[in-house]
């Protein structure tokens, strides 16, 4: 197992297609850190988007580049990652997601277009990448190596769901929401000061549907609330929580009081939607259930 921050000592056994994001953070200036676990290379997900995409936080633009990889390409990236140690600029070995040259050429992909320097690491890899031209030149072989990244993990939920007699609206909703949920969940950790996660949820339903998470659990006799919720309920709880991480990136650091005070604003503009749901249907918007007309 070998790491690189510098490439001074590049490991010559190198072939030429595990060269390439090397080869990447060489022309560009970059430091990429990387483990060899038997043949296979496997490169910090962190450095690559820090050096390619010349963002200041990473870890927000990798759980937004996640959530734009399920409804785009209806792919998970996590799941193709390996948590393995990193050595930061403190000296502390720290664990982090790494990933294999096909995963790291589908985040540059996923990318918008004037993000950092995306368009010349394409066009560089379209020079020297063996793999990224037979991705670009075979839209087939593309798809394949796409569909390559959608691990076992997410098959398995979705079809958990199908069982459950989910049909796939809801499914994919459903899918979207973690996603949005993890991108909440960074933005968190990257903006509030001894962050409760529980708080933060009741906080959310409470605001929007004016009962606990507990509450709601036992309603819809299911440990995992959103599990057993309708789709509009799933919808509601995406659009709150992409709202809330976007209030978030917008400030340096904050207390829990002020946090909370994001969630009340967010869900008093939303908790109109919930009314008009279940006047339109006659059902509640969490649990579907017919509402007693009086």
């Amino acid at each position: 197992m070998a790491q690189l921050t510098l490439f001074d000592n590049l490991d010559n056994s190198f072939d030429g297609a595990e060269q390439h994001p090397i080869s990447v953070a060489k022309k560009w200036g970059f430091p990429l850190q990387y483990h060899k676990i038997g043949n296979e290379y496997w490169y910090s997900v962190q450095d690559w988007l820090v050096g390619v995409a010349k963002t200041d936080n990473p870890r927000t633009f990798w759980a937004k580049i996640q959530k734009r990889a399920i409804e785009i390409h209806q792919i998970e990236l996590f799941p193709s990652c390996l948590q393995l140690n990193y050595m930061a600029t403190n000296n502390k070995s720290y664990q982090m997601d790494f990933a294999k040259d096909e995963t790291l050429y589908a985040i540059v992909q996923i990318m918008g277009n004037d993000t950092g320097i995306k368009l010349d690491v394409l066009e560089h890899l379209r020079k020297v990448g063996a793999l990224f031209n037979a991705m670009l030149e075979n839209p087939a072989k593309a798809s394949d190596s796409f569909a390559k990244l959608a691990m076992s993990k997410q098959d398995k939920e979705i079809e958990a769901y199908k069982k459950q007699g989910y049909d796939m609206d809801w499914i994919m909703i459903r899918m979207n929401g973690k996603i949005a949920r993890k991108v909440l969940t960074q933005a968190i950790k990257d903006h509030v000061r001894n962050p409760r996660y529980d708080k933060f949820t009741n906080e959310e339903y409470l605001g929007l549907f004016e009962r606990t998470a507990e509450t709601i659990a036992r309603q819809l006799n299911n440990p995992e609330p959103r599990d057993g919720m309708t789709k509009q309920a799933n919808l509601l709880i995406d659009l709150t929580e992409t709202t809330i991480s976007d209030m978030l990136g917008d400030v340096a650091v904050i207390d829990m009081v002020q946090a909370i005070n994001i969630i009340k604003i967010v869900c008093q503009r939303f908790k109109p939607f919930v009314h008009d749901v279940q006047v339109l249907t006659g059902r509640d918007i969490v649990t579907g259930q017919k509402l007693i007309k009086g």
